[in-house]
């Protein structure tokens, strides 16, 4: 019996359906500031907060947290908040939310 191997874009796929899954389950919230915003396109947002919610515990950044905050932290994943932002904009990208200007990089 052969064994399939997974991609990496798929096994990123799932672990961010099951972050987010997840989140709904917490009542954690957190807002994005307009400095997060300002950086991640409205597309990855939701795929952010999830990111956000299970990775950076409100009690050492708050439910709004900042760039200054959130950089000087330690996620539990042990990705930084740029990787990922940038693996939530990548996702949404292979999956079709994503279009367009925010999908092109700019």
């Amino acid at each position: 019996m052969r064994m399939a191997l997974c991609s990496p874009s798929i096994l990123l796929r799932v672990l961010l359906i099951i972050l987010f899954a997840y989140s709904k389950l917490t009542d954690a919230s957190v807002s994005l500031s307009n400095e997060l915003t300002n950086f991640i396109p409205a597309c990855a947002q939701v795929c952010f907060v999830s990111f956000l919610e299970n990775n950076f515990p409100t009690t050492s950044c708050t439910t709004t947290p900042t760039l200054d905050c959130l950089c000087s932290s330690n996620s539990i994943s042990g990705f930084t908040i740029g990787e990922g932002a940038i693996q939530c904009i990548i996702s949404e990208i292979n999956i079709g939310i994503c279009e367009g200007e925010d999908a092109t990089g700019t």
